[in-house]
């Protein structure tokens, strides 16, 4: 290996992460405020880029964030052909996607059941419509919860297959789930996956997260009524939610479904920024309103401003837009670990849970502590904390007991 290759890989292992700045800094700074993108570029390992582009889900929007910056020549010819390739299957698969949307929805209305595009079907029907940079994976539809069965029943007939994800066999092999499609609980999230006729993988919902209050208590009244209808970029009417009502349910389902995979996070505040972007002054100040009403929003805008104030104010050093991604960086998501580490951590995890019993007799819950700390109680290195701050005198709420 070469001294730059080892430069590379020690500055992985310790924090040095010059391909995640320049992701973020290609997708949230606005040109001219760029300028300062080719001081990123020493020690850039294109693979690596490229890699992490795909694996976050924005290799599409990267590309043509970068075009738009005139930045395409700093990565070299073959690298920026590589992303061009990501950029035009990605917009040949949302295609396929919005086909099978389309005609799906149209099925469904034919039959009097309505229903709503989520998630990246819905941003790819309006605020992606015409550069259909997102990568999406699935359409989400949300139905009535009474008319599941009977929409999937439509489907069936229709031609659709039923989908179940694939499971590792003994041999090693992927094999059918058919254990799965026995065991699906109708009355879960999303009962019913299929396949679309053009093999896009198709959820139904019967409740999903707009931040109003408890999931299981259904969908409100108030998102469907809403709702508003768009035509998609092949020409077809698809219903999908109001602009703030979107943005809470993907806030939600990023920040609270998916809270401890932190992959999703950086796609998730590039749909934050599109659509803050280009959203009409009456749908902005909706969106705005959700800030105090709902944790989630609350928490993706202010890190969306904190990337706005950090890449305005850069500064016109190299060594200054390095430290000043550094921080974002980390914010938005976990380093890779190194692979040591993570062989280390499920070589132990095994013994953990077999001292699981002790630890937790060696410091019991107390419950005693809710009222000072608001939470039913809490037990290890925590607990031992909060002992040793009260016996010391330096922490609030009385002593153990």
């Amino acid at each position: 290996m070469s001294v730059s290759g080892w430069g590379r890989s020690i500055g992985r292992v310790f924090g040095r992460d010059t391909e995640r700045r320049v992701i973020v800094a290609a997708l949230f700074a606005r040109p001219p405020g760029a300028a300062w993108l080719p001081a990123l570029r020493r020690g850039l390992d294109h693979d690596r880029l490229l890699r992490l582009a795909r694996d976050y889900g924005v290799a599409a929007v990267l590309c043509q964030r970068l075009a738009a910056l005139q930045w395409q020549h700093e990565l070299g010819v073959e690298t920026w052909a590589r992303l061009q390739a990501e950029d035009e299957q990605n917009r040949l698969q949302n295609l396929v996607l919005l086909a099978d949307l389309g005609e799906t929805t149209a099925l469904l209305r034919a039959a009097g059941i309505p229903a709503l595009a989520l998630k990246g079907s819905a941003l790819l029907a309006t605020v992606y419509a015409e550069g259909l940079e997102r990568h999406t994976d699935d359409i989400d539809l949300l139905l009535p919860a009474d008319a599941v069965a009977r929409a999937a029943a439509l489907l069936h007939a229709a031609g659709y297959r039923e989908y179940a994800p694939p499971v590792l066999g003994p041999d090693g092999a992927l094999t059918r789930n058919d254990d799965a499609l026995r065991a699906r609980d109708p009355h879960a999230r999303h009962p019913s996956l299929l396949f679309g006729p053009r093999h896009t993988r198709i959820e139904l919902h019967r409740h999903t997260d707009f931040g109003a209050g408890d999931e299981a208590q259904g969908v409100p009244e108030a998102v469907w009524q809403r709702a508003r209808t768009v035509t998609t970029r092949l020409g077809q009417a698809v219903n999908v939610p109001a602009e703030d009502d979107l943005l809470a349910n993907l806030c939600c389902h990023v920040l609270r479904q998916h809270r401890r995979e932190p992959r999703y996070r950086l796609r998730h505040l590039v749909d934050v920024d599109t659509l803050l972007g280009r959203a009409d002054p009456a749908a902005l100040a909706a969106m705005a309103a959700l800030r105090g009403s709902c944790g989630p929003v609350e928490q993706s805008w202010a890190l969306h401003e904190a990337l706005a104030e950090a890449l305005a104010a850069r500064s016109e050093t190299r060594a200054g837009a390095r430290t000043e991604l550094r921080g974002l960086v980390a914010r938005l998501m976990a380093p890779d670990p190194p692979a040591w580490l993570s062989h280390l951590r499920h070589g132990l995890a095994p013994a953990g849970q077999g001292l699981r019993p002790a630890w937790r007799a060696l410091l019991p819950r107390r419950d005693y502590m809710a009222w000072r700390y608001g939470r039913p109680g809490v037990r290890g290195l925590r607990l031992a904390l909060l002992h040793l701050l009260r016996w010391s005198g330096l922490g609030p709420g009385r002593p153990p007991q």
